[in-house]
């Protein structure tokens, strides 16, 4: 485990001076803006240069490897923001979203005054981001988030150097009374159960200790070796013990809080480079289409009634489970409704955009994911005409016929797996980076009722070293391998979603699993 000296710069993007929205493509991003070209490009350098830091700064390697660039959306204000996030009422300032064709980030180019800006919600996700692509690995929950705030405050106001490590003032609320969890409860493990509770440590205490423990020359080769020890399978508490007394460290973490005087660093800018940047205009449709974009994976996400239900349980433990149902069965249709309202409007826009394939592409994109997969072969099929060549166009048609599929004699069904596979290899061959061409190929086995075979687990492999914050996926595949007897690779899968510091279902899943496999391993 190499040590984790990171930094994250601060944007200072200036206000757009125009309407129009320009797109500038880098090695590791794409920043979308309608601001002024000059300012566009100021930005993505300097992203680009922090991506180099973080590169270097951990060891990562990135030779002859395939990725998918982060989406950034430059939008003009807070307000704006918000909109796309669909609370108004709320008090982000910017966000990150996952999703199974590559990450987006939208953040706003002017955020007023305050600590807890959109640039440091960028800052903080995207270190989560780049610890999950580039040194994925068991690191403890409090750690996740301590290197993401840590990340959360750098920025470029040294000339010709990144500065990181200073304190995060907008964490300073939640350290005023001294740090409110335990040192010792944090490296042994002991805050797992407590967070399983509801209560625990906050991102202060993170940010605190993990703070102290990357600039401190008489603990960071300790805190190397504890990392070094949880990823070698070490129990917590195992792994703590070479930190010697703990209460010790506890008063040390005290008095540097005391202290009020927190060390950070600068790097030449020279030391990371940038590399090329293109930049260019977007066309009409493309314009138009910027708001389903961003909101796709919030409009086309339909409520579970399990989480109703679990949501509803907490609040009150002995409601009446009729009224869950209900309760549920309301916010279900609201969000139907909103749904189908929102892909009208982007079928209007396809059609009046008719001539140009990104409308039909985003219609096919939102038509399959919500399993409507006649009207999703469709949609491919007005943007195959349009562009022959489209690997998403090709990905999607793909996916329509895997789904369609499901319905098929077992004859006909073989046939249309059998094209939709040379479909999917065909847009493999043209973008390597793209993890859905990869997914539905693996998925392609089940249609028929067949295990995936060595080339169909490598595809879901692939599909999770390309978007590895996709918890779905990753889970499947640490299935895939505990149902091959291939141990070690599920463990490898399951620890950095069990360690997870957001604790969901997708979590708790992964710790389950991963206590089968290490009983399973200690057994011989």
């Amino acid at each position: 485990m190499r040590r984790l000296l990171v930094g994250l710069l601060l944007f200072t993007a200036q206000p757009a001076l125009a309407a129009d929205w320009i797109e500038a493509e880098t090695t590791h991003f794409r920043i979308i803006s309608s601001g002024d070209e000059a300012s566009l490009r100021r930005f993505a350098e300097r992203l680009e240069h922090f991506h180099g830091l973080l590169r270097l700064a951990t060891g990562a390697s990135e030779s002859s490897r395939s990725l998918v660039k982060v989406r950034v959306y430059l939008v003009a204000d807070i307000g704006t923001v918000k909109r796309y996030f669909g609370d108004q009422n709320s008090a982000v300032a910017g966000f990150y979203n996952a999703r199974d064709d590559g990450a987006i980030a939208v953040v706003p180019r002017s955020t007023g005054s305050g600590s807890f800006t959109g640039e440091v919600v960028l800052n903080h996700e995207y270190a989560h981001h780049f610890m999950l692509q580039y040194t994925p690995a068991a690191y403890p929950s409090w750690y996740v988030e301590g290197f993401a705030e840590i990340a959360s405050t750098a920025s470029f106001e040294r000339k010709g150097a990144i500065t990181f490590g200073k304190a995060a003032q907008h964490r300073q609320h939640e350290l005023d009374g001294g740090m409110s969890y335990p040192v010792p409860s944090l490296l042994d493990g002991s805050y797992l159960n407590d967070q399983m509770k509801g209560r625990g440590w906050s991102y202060g205490d993170a940010w605190l200790l993990s703070h102290y423990l990357t600039f401190s020359d008489t603990r960071r080769g300790q805190f190397r070796d504890y990392l070094n020890a949880v990823n070698a399978g070490k129990p917590l508490a195992e792994a703590a013990k070479g930190f010697g007394d703990l209460g010790e460290l506890q008063r040390e973490v005290s008095r540097y809080l005391a202290g009020r005087s927190f060390p950070y660093r600068a790097v030449p800018i020279e030391a990371v480079k940038a590399g090329p940047i293109a930049v260019r205009d977007l066309d009409p449709a493309q314009e138009a289409l910027i708001d389903f974009v961003i909101e796709f994976k919030r409009k086309t996400w339909l409520p579970r009634e399990d989480d109703a239900d679990a949501k509803e349980d907490k609040k009150d433990a002995a409601k009446d489970k009729a009224a869950v149902k209900e309760t549920f069965e309301q916010r279900l249709a609201k969000a139907k409704r909103e749904r189908d309202e929102w892909l009208a409007k982007l079928e209007a826009v396809a059609n009046k955009y008719a001539g140009h394939p990104a409308g039909w592409l985003l219609l096919a994109d939102a038509r399959c994911t919500i399993q409507q997969y006649q009207a999703c072969a469709e949609a491919a099929d007005r943007a195959l005409a349009l562009a022959p060549t489209s690997q998403r166009g090709q990905v999607r048609k793909a996916e329509a016929l895997l789904g369609l599929a499901k319905d098929l004699p077992a004859d006909k069904r073989e046939a249309s797996v059998k094209q939709a596979r040379t479909m999917l290899r065909s847009a493999s061959a043209a973008d390597p980076s793209d993890p859905l061409a990869l997914e539905f190929f693996y998925r392609s086995y089940a249609i028929l009722g067949q295990p995936a075979d060595a080339d169909g687990l490598r595809a879901l492999a692939s599909v999770v070293d390309l978007v590895p914050q996709m918890a779905s996926t990753r889970l499947i595949l640490a299935q895939e391998y505990m149902q091959r007897g291939r141990l070690q690779n599920a463990r490898y899968i399951l620890r950095p979603l069990a360690f997870s510091p957001h604790q969901n279902g997708a979590s708790r899943l992964a710790r389950k699993l991963l206590d089968q496999v290490e009983a399973k391993l200690a057994g011989g």
